[in-house]
């Protein structure tokens, strides 16, 4: 009975507790799902998503669409009953919804203010609504240079360097349309090479004179140009412009001999006697140009004569932080020169000063927006509709986005820029900034933390106290790290110092030794060494040393502060990782998405460099690219402006191409006959010795009757070679390759003759289509043409660097506020060789027929007026007219 007990005691036990797991498991996983479904919604919330009745924002479980694209920030619907969609399926329709929504006009038109130069072309389908980060180079990005004015100084500068260092370079002028971007230079040639998609030359310059084709064939032949070995240099950015210019000029020099006879002291004729060693020459005198020169001091001086303002440039990032993107600012100019450009362009940009001086009307629209609210609060308290509380929140987010404007306007001066991205990176190093590992610092002078983020509520009385704050910290020293790069502080002797020649800290071996390290001079902290070991010097001597060294640095420190000479000096600290709303100096890619912690597939990067910017984070880091071609507006309306030329060669070539179908076939009739005037010829010269030979045995009285029966037969045969009945070609396909002989030499001058008229009028076509061809883009370049065009019919090579690396590309940044930052950007139809028009049309024709195929010949008959004639007579006078008409049942006339 106890035993019996105990059973029936476990056994309750056993099915309370598999009762209550079975509950616990059923209460947590609705728990799990509400808190997916509310992170889910903040995370939408911080993406800028407004929240819209009825649908909701697809997360991570629906991944991708049907083209394979993240559809992470689409909206969908949530399930609930939903009004009838919206009919938007013709022009009319959509063009009343706008003027109902009060949607802006450019809508009409699929591209930026209804210009198609300005428009965003896509290589490979990008959803941006998945897109978590975008990334942004400076210059020749965001900062649209003048290209005649910049490269024309860096030229000079170039110049100017090469001068001091003894070359002859008197009389040099810079040519803008001597070079453009996508060309490619031979350096081991001293050549200029316009190659195609598929690494042939196409187009060559030597020095400043172009090459004609019969020279390009002698030099480079069917070689292939592969960028990955050394002899070739890629003109990857407008800022190569200048250096290519100035070589092909000092290639024309070193070939008269002019540079090696004219050049003086310090000049050395052996380092610059061979084209390589001067590409080597005129490539480090621009880069001098624009690292040490004056170059970017009268730029930093004279901002409006270099650079053109982008008015739309500001709204179009200021959207993109609204609508939750995360912005880095990612460039290799140094911090002084960043931030002064940065500031000019968002201070001067007429956007920015819209919206300062509408502060008052910003200020309407938020009380608006908060008496919506309190309406909205006031509606929830009789009654708890979801719609009215949707209001509320809308509202409230309406506000929020506001402040931001108003925050905006309130005092554009102070840091302003910095408001627009969410971490700043300068001297990045690129394309090392994306392979390798490079060491960050964080600007800590002149670059405090970001006072306030787009859409944060903030004075002007508190950011000066914050700014005021920031300054106090830099000077009491709290950062006990940070060391002043180049910027002078009151030196004291330390005589540790004077038994090295050299000090490197922070060398970050063993890197130090195999990779490449940038390098930055100590000046705070660490002057300039006062003696060196073995020189005698008083404690007097020191002490006065010190005390002059002191008085300059003080001076030197107060004139940089105020004139900026010493554009690079920064107060730098040593990091080993990012943080929102700082400035960084250096660093890696790696860094950015571990920041973020975003997957690959969700950074988009802007750049203008197609190896330094596109190339490299697409194929290093599987990054999305956006290239930026400052001259792809006028490559644009120059195509579009070649209509008629482009017709014009396409009916020159169709008109080749049917001259040269029929003379190719005259050709091969030519062999034909070629070949059975000799086949008769050794007919008749087998039938002479078979005569011969009948001859000689009757002559020899000893012919039996088998033996002239013999010669009989052999007689027939050759007789029968020799023409025959006409049936020995083969099947009897083309019956007119054994016409009789004595019509074979008749026929043939025939057929030589209008051989002879199509050549001459295939000449004068090939005449026609060059005229035509160097007319094709001289408007872009009167030398090279386009630069996404190799010819007329093929890409460059720079077209195919740009579709294989590049998903979207455009002339400006700017041009991305009309497709907003939710824009879904999908690639076209690509062309293939056998899917084209005419084939399209030719199957739809009513004459094609399952059996088409017999009649293939038929293309001779349609070849224009000299072809007309060519065939009617050389089809009337053969033998195998009749059978031809039968056999393909045309009419005769029509055959």
């Amino acid at each position: 009975f106890i035993m019996m007990i105990i059973l029936i005691m476990v056994s309750l036990l056993a099915s309370t507790s598999g009762f209550l797991t079975a509950n616990s498991i059923h209460l947590k996983r609705p728990h799990r799902f509400r808190s997916k479904v509310w992170m889910q919604s903040i995370s939408s919330s911080q993406a800028g998503n407004e929240s819209v009745p009825g649908t909701s924002v697809k997360g991570e479980d629906d991944a991708v669409d049907y083209f394979g694209q993240f559809t992470i920030g689409d909206l969908t619907t949530a399930g609930s009953a939903l009004s009838p969609p919206l009919a938007v399926d013709t022009d009319v329709e959509i063009e009343a919804l706008l003027a109902e929504e009060g949607l802006p006009s450019e809508l009409l038109t699929p591209f930026p203010f209804g210009d198609p130069t300005k428009g965003v072309f896509c290589s490979r389908t990008l959803n941006l609504r998945s897109i978590k980060v975008i990334g942004y180079d400076m210059d020749y990005t965001l900062v649209r240079y003048r290209v005649q004015v910049w490269e024309q100084r860096a030229y000079h500068y170039a110049k100017e360097w090469l001068c001091n260092k003894g070359f002859w370079v008197s009389g040099l002028k810079f040519k803008e349309d001597l070079v453009c971007r996508g060309l490619i230079i031979d350096k081991s040639e001293g050549n200029l090479l316009k190659v195609d998609r598929f690494g042939y030359v196409r187009g060559v310059m030597h020095g400043t004179t172009v090459l004609d084709q019969t020279q390009i064939q002698r030099i480079y032949g069917r070689s292939i140009v592969d960028l990955r070995e050394s002899r070739w240099s890629f003109l990857n950015t407008l800022f190569s412009v200048s250096e290519a210019t100035l070589y092909l000029q000092l290639v024309d020099r070193l070939d008269d001999g002019s540079l090696l006879a004219n050049s003086i002291s310090p000049f050395e004729a052996g380092k610059c006697d061979t084209y390589l060693k001067l590409f080597g020459a005129a490539s480090k005198s621009v880069f001098r140009a624009h690292v040490t020169s004056k170059l970017k001091s009268e730029v930093l001086a004279e901002p409006n004569k270099f650079i053109e303002l982008d008015p739309n440039l500001v709204r179009t990032l200021l959207d993109q932080r609204l609508a939750g993107k995360k912005l880095v600012l990612i460039t290799n100019s140094d911090w002084k020169y960043t931030d002064t450009i940065m500031r000019y362009l968002v201070n001067q940009s007429p956007s920015a000063t819209t919206t300062q001086t509408t502060g008052s009307s910003d200020s309407g629209e938020e009380q608006a927006a908060g008496t919506a609210g309190a309406a909205g609060t006031a509606g929830s308290s009789s009654s708890s509709s979801p719609s009215v509380k949707q209001t509320s929140k809308e509202a409230s987010k309406r506000r929020s986005l506001l402040r931001g404007q108003k925050r905006w306007g309130e005092a554009p001066s102070l840091l302003n820029w910095r408001s627009l991205f969410d971490v700043v990176i300068v001297s990045a190093r690129k394309p090392d900034f994306f392979t390798g590992k490079m060491p960050v610092y964080e600007v800590a002078s002149g670059a405090p933390p970001l006072l306030g983020m787009v859409g944060e509520v903030e004075t002007p009385a508190a950011a000066t106290a914050a700014a005021t704050t920031a300054e106090t910290t830099t000077e009491a020293g709290d950062r006990g790290g940070d060391t002043l790069l180049r910027w002078g502080e009151a030196p004291s002797l330390q005589n540790w110092r004077s038994l090295f020649d050299v000090v490197i800290v922070s060398a970050r071996k063993p890197d130090f030794f195999t990779g490449k390290m940038p390098v930055y001079e100590v000046a705070s902290g660490a002057p300039p060494l006062l003696g060196m070991v073995g020189e005698v010097e008083t404690p007097a001597a020191a002490t006065a040393a010190a005390t002059a060294a002191a008085a300059t640095a003080e001076t030197t420190t107060e004139t940089t502060t105020e004139t900026g000479d010493r554009g690079g000096d920064t107060l730098l600290r040593e990091v080993y990782g990012l943080s929102e709303g700082r400035v960084y100096n250096g660093g890696t890619a790696r860094m950015v998405e571990k920041l973020f912690d975003v997957s690959k597939e969700r950074i988009l990067y802007v750049g203008d460099h197609v190896f330094g910017d596109v190339t490299i984070a697409k194929s290093s880091n599987r990054w999305r690219t956006l290239l930026v071609l400052q001259e792809l507006e006028e490559e644009v309306s120059g195509l579009a402006g070649t209509h008629e030329v482009r017709a014009e060669l396409k009916l020159l070539l169709s008109r080749k191409d049917r001259l040269s179908d029929v003379l190719n076939h005259m050709r091969t009739t030519l062999t034909r006959i070629d070949a059975r005037i000799e086949s008769n010829r050794l007919a008749a010269a087998a039938a002479a010795s078979a005569s011969a030979a009948a001859s000689a045995a009757a002559a020899a009285a000893a012919v039996t009757a088998a033996a002239t029966a013999a010669a009989t037969a052999a007689a027939a045969a050759a007789a029968a070679a020799a023409g025959g009945d006409g049936g020995g070609d083969g099947g009897g396909e083309f019956p007119s390759l054994l016409l009789l002989s004595a019509e074979d030499a008749v026929v043939k001058a025939h057929h030589e003759e209008l051989v002879r008229r199509l050549l001459v009028s295939l000449s004068a076509l090939d005449r026609e289509v060059e005229v035509a061809l160097k007319s094709y883009g001289a408007a872009v370049n009167e030398n090279w043409g386009f630069m996404s065009r190799a010819g007329f019919s093929d890409k460059s090579h720079l077209m195919r660097q740009i579709e294989k690396y590049a998903d979207v590309y455009t002339s400006r940044v700017s041009n991305l506020l009309r497709y907003t930052p939710y824009a879904y950007f999908r690639a076209g139809q690509q062309s293939l060789a056998h899917d084209g028009d005419d084939l399209a049309t030719f199957l739809k024709s009513e004459d094609h027929h399952e059996d088409s195929a017999v009649s293939g010949c038929g293309l001779l008959a349609v070849s224009g007026a000299v072809v007309s004639v060519c065939m009617s007579e050389q089809v009337q006078n053969s033998s195998w007219h009749d059978a031809w008409c039968s056999r393909t049942k045309w009419p005769e006339a029509e055959a």
